[in-house]
């Protein structure tokens, strides 16, 4: 998975929001319905951070950037 491009991981839209911040959707929603909206990553020096919408104060850390999406697709399920 590149870091710096928007791509599809298991069918979830991934967004470069900057060099390290990733918006997670999902692109069967409609862009408007704030449904669509699954979580962010953020790489923090060698790891990634995941904050899923709607658990605000949970945090997972994660050692690639394909597996802090994996867990946001797992619990998005």
């Amino acid at each position: 998975m590149t870091d710096t491009s928007t791509h599809h991981h298991h069918g979830l839209l991934v967004l470069a929001i900057s060099p390290t911040e990733w918006r997670v959707s999902d692109p069967r929603r409609r862009d408007d319905d704030a449904l669509c909206l699954i979580g962010f990553v953020q790489q923090v020096d060698d790891v990634f951070e995941t904050t899923q919408i709607g658990r605000p104060r949970e945090r997972h850390y994660f050692r690639s950037l394909e597996a802090a999406v994996d867990h946001l697709a797992a619990s998005h399920d």
